[in-house]
C-alpha cells in the first residue's frame, strides 16, 4: 500500500471523521433570491413591488393594496381575490407571493443538526428522487392522486417516466415531462422548520404543451430518517386566495 493510501485510511479512521463528513451544510439560498445576507431579508420583504392589483377581502370587501412582502404576508392567511381577476394578473401575483412566501420560511431558518439528505444534487437523479407530489397540476383533482402516491412513497421519475432536467446552474435549470415544461430552482437549504432536520425549498415552474395553463409550486422537503422517504411539509399555494398562505 502506498503512504497517500495509508494516509487516507488514517483520515477515514480517526476519531471525529464520521461525523465531520455527516455534517449537514449550513443554511444557503440561491442568487435568485437576490439577498445579500439573512440579515437583510427584513429589508428585502420591505422593498416596494411594482404593479400588482389590490387584495379584496372577501369577509368585507376591504381594499388591501399590496406594495411590499410585509403587505402580501398579512393578506394571504385570509379569503380575497384580486381587483384584477384574470389569469394574468393572477400569474404575476403568484409568482410575487411565492418569492415573499420563501424570503419569510428563509428568515426563520436555522443550521441543521443533522441531514438525511445529503444524497440530492441538483441533477436528473436527484431531482428525480424529489416525492410525486412535484408533478405539476393543471387540472382540478389531480391533487388527489399525487398525494396517495407520495403516501406510498413514489419518486417524481417514477410517477413521471418522461421527467427530464437540463441544468443551467448549480441550483436551476429547465424542468420538463409528459405534455409540459418549465423550470426548477434549489432556492434554499437549512431547517425550516425547527425540528434540527435540514430541509430543502424548491420553486417549481410548469406550463402545459400547447396550452395556456401553469403552475408555479413553492415546496419544502425533509426526509426523517436514512431510510424514510423523502416528503413535502408545506407547499404554496393549492388554492388560490383561500388562505392559501396560512
Amino acid at each position: 500500500m502506498t503512504i497517500e493510501g495509508l494516509f487516507s485510511l488514517w483520515l477515514i479512521a480517526r476519531p471525529g471523521a464520521a461525523a465531520a463528513t455527516l455534517e449537514p451544510p449550513p443554511i444557503s439560498w440561491s442568487s435568485e433570491l437576490k439577498l445579500a445576507s439573512l440579515a437583510a431579508i427584513d429589508d428585502a420583504l420591505a422593498q416596494p413591488i411594482d404593479d400588482l392589483p389590490d387584495a379584496i377581502m372577501d369577509a368585507d370587501n376591504a381594499v388591501r393594496p399590496i406594495k411590499t412582502c410585509v403587505d402580501m404576508l398579512a393578506v394571504s392567511k385570509a379569503k380575497f381575490h384580486l381587483s384584477q381577476d384574470n389569469q394574468l394578473a393572477w400569474e404575476g401575483f403568484v409568482e410575487e407571493a411565492l418569492r415573499c412566501f420563501a424570503l419569510d420560511t428563509l428568515k426563520g431558518a436555522r443550521p441543521a443538526g443533522k441531514s438525511f439528505l445529503g444524497w440530492f444534487r441538483f441533477s436528473r437523479p436527484g431531482v428525480a428522487r424529489l416525492p410525486a407530489r412535484f408533478e405539476p397540476v393543471f387540472v382540478d383533482g389531480d391533487e388527489r392522486g399525487l398525494a396517495r402516491a407520495e403516501r406510498r412513497c413514489k419518486s417524481w421519475g417514477r410517477y413521471d417516466r418522461r421527467l427530464k432536467l437540463q441544468v443551467e446552474g448549480g441550483d436551476h435549470g429547465w424542468v420538463g415531462g409528459g405534455g409540459w415544461a418549465g423550470r426548477l430552482s434549489v432556492y434554499a437549504r437549512g431547517d425550516f422548520d425547527g425540528d434540527g432536520l435540514e430541509d430543502l425549498m424548491l420553486l417549481r415552474y410548469a406550463k402545459i404543451d400547447g396550452g395556456s395553463a401553469s403552475d408555479r409550486s413553492l415546496f419544502i422537503v425533509t426526509q426523517t430518517a436514512r431510510r424514510a422517504c423523502p416528503r413535502i411539509v408545506r407547499a404554496w399555494p393549492r388554492s388560490l386566495g383561500a388562505g392559501w398562505g396560512s
